[in-house]
């Protein structure tokens, strides 16, 4: 006998409302999003205003490919501190409306809704006062209420309410590019294109075919919650307390407490086999005021917080809190709080290897980087902050001088506000490869013979071979320049005098050469 069920029979499904703000970033940043623009994070488009995306911008683009589909596209350093701080205004208002929202990242948040739908006189009403509310503080925001957290956001991106009972009837008809990679690019490759299709498997089939990740997913586009799976605040609390004498008013102290205490807690967890979904950030100022907020984390493949999340999400909250001027008299004491939690299973992987399964060969990158940054977190731990570094690129005239070394994990943003003239600087896109010493190189005419650059910046020849230390010689096709400097001219050991040029050559490749003191040398490759 066949018995069909729905999962609200199994699971008590609370309704959920979810508050989006689109383009978070641009709007942090204080761009105006009538005009093309975009946040770029290591190169890439991280988010982009509606009238970059009518030009034919898109997230995750190289910028320089942004920048051929749109050619007066703004460009803005992400900065995920300074979007968790303009966001804090709009959980404020929020929370006027509907009690303890959970923010999910800096642009959306999740509320329960049924308590507040009865206050106010009904779901409808009470989305009406959250957007006149957000809106009255100048921010775009769509709201959704569906069962559930995964629904109730899914809902806030189509700008609905979902009825009572109907959101896997909703979900059902999404396509799977919502779940997020790496399923939204393997699923459709089976044929599946809608959340429906993939529920239509079984479960078991499922789990076996991709791995636990992939159930995992099955179970959110069925709408059974996570945090089911073990039962919320389940005794004894896992939680990590400091206490500052005297009170932090730094948000740099603040941010190397918070990253010590973000590694005890995710110990703590790792012991019990446990991951966190919603984590509680409190911290008790010199008044004895308390402040806290709750952070959730929803995704398919990844639902728990890692330890590189729980640092990031504690030093956006604190630099928050210290910016804002709410605090009184600085931080006096911190509590982080595993407030909901589930089974640790399947998550663990080998830090350079993602398995044998389909999914996580497919997933690998995913996984590497929440194992490397455990390590590199404990690393720094040991050996002290400076021991472990990434690059972040400034402002300045040559690929080589526009990056900088800072503490890995330090939340420095990406570059400095580019506002300096650099006079000589070299015109964008800067190449993807730099080398730092520059390689030593020759630039040949067609006769053999060196091509020099004279004191009037003129070519002695045409270049016709890029010679590099590899011994090859490639055939230039095409070239640019010059493009002259003089640096630090006011210091002769360290001062240069020069110019570059741009050669395109016959295998594909463009070269960034410099021509100095005579000698040609190769700083950087086009990919």
């Amino acid at each position: 006998m066949t018995v069909l069920f729905q999962v609200s029979s199994l699971f008590p499904v609370e309704r959920v409302l979810a508050v989006w703000c689109p383009d978070w970033p641009i709007l942090a940043a204080g761009a105006d999003p009538q005009t093309p623009c975009a946040v770029i994070a290591r190169g890439r488009i991280l988010s982009c205003s509606p009238a970059a995306r009518a030009a034919g911008v898109r997230r995750g683009q190289r910028w320089r490919e942004a920048q051929a589909c749109c050619p007066e596209l703004l460009g803005h350093t992400a900065d995920p501190g300074r979007d968790s701080r303009v966001f804090e205004a709009v959980v404020r208002r929020v929370a006027e409306v509907a009690a303890g929202p959970d923010v999910v990242r800096p642009g959306l948040l999740v509320a329960r809704a049924g308590g507040a739908a009865r206050y106010w006189g009904g779901e409808e009403p009470l989305r009406q006062r959250i957007v006149d509310g957000v809106r009255s503080l100048g921010f775009p925001v769509r709201v959704g209420i569906a069962d559930g957290t995964f629904a109730a956001v899914q809902a806030a991106y189509e700008d609905r309410i979902v009825p009572p009972g109907r959101s896997v009837d909703f979900l059902a008809e999404l396509p799977v590019h919502r779940l997020g990679p790496p399923l939204s690019e393997i699923l459709p490759r089976f044929g599946l294109r809608t959340l429906g299709d993939f529920t239509s498997l079984p479960r078991r089939t499922v789990v076996t075919r991709w791995g636990e990740d992939a159930g995992r997913a099955h179970d959110m586009a069925r709408g059974v919650p996570l945090r089911f799976l073990v039962r919320a605040h389940d005794p004894p609390v896992i939680a990590v307390h400091r206490i500052f004498d005297p009170p932090l008013d730094r948000v740099d102290t603040a941010s190397f407490i918070a990253r010590v205490a973000a590694e005890e807690l995710h110990e703590q967890l790792t012991r019990r086999g446990l991951g966190c979904l919603r984590l509680v950030v409190e911290v008790r100022d010199e008044s004895g005021r308390i402040h806290a907020r709750a952070w959730r984390r929803v995704d398919a493949v990844l639902p728990v917080f890692s330890v590189a999340a729980i640092v990031d999400r504690v030093r956006w909250q604190l630099a928050g809190w210290l910016d804002s001027g709410n605090v009184s008299g600085g931080l006096a004491a911190l509590r982080l709080v595993a407030d909901e939690v589930t089974r640790a299973v399947g998550w663990d992987v080998p830090l350079w290897d993602g398995g044998n399964d389909v999914l996580r060969g497919q997933a690998d990158s995913i996984h590497r980087h929440t194992d490397i940054a455990r390590v590199l977190t404990r690393l720094q731990g040991l050996l002290g902050e400076s021991a472990v570094v990434s690059a972040v690129v400034d402002g300045g005239r040559d690929p080589i001088h526009r990056v900088r070394w800072v503490p890995w994990g330090s939340g420095e943003p990406d570059g400095k506000p580019d506002t300096a003239p650099w006079p000589g600087r070299l015109p964008p896109p800067s190449p993807p490869t730099v080398w730092d010493p520059p390689r030593p190189a020759v630039v040949l005419a067609a006769s053999g013979e060196t091509v020099a650059v004279t004191a009037r910046l003129r070519l002695t020849a045409t270049p016709a071979i890029l010679a590099l230390p590899d011994a090859q010689r490639r055939r230039i096709t095409g070239w640019a320049g010059p493009w002259p400097f003089d640096e630090r001219w006011w210091d002769a050991p360290t001062a240069r005098h020069g110019t570059r040029f741009q050669f395109a050559t016959a295998d594909g490749l463009a070269w960034l050469a410099t021509h100095c003191g005579g000698m040609w040398a190769v700083e950087g490759r086009y990919d």
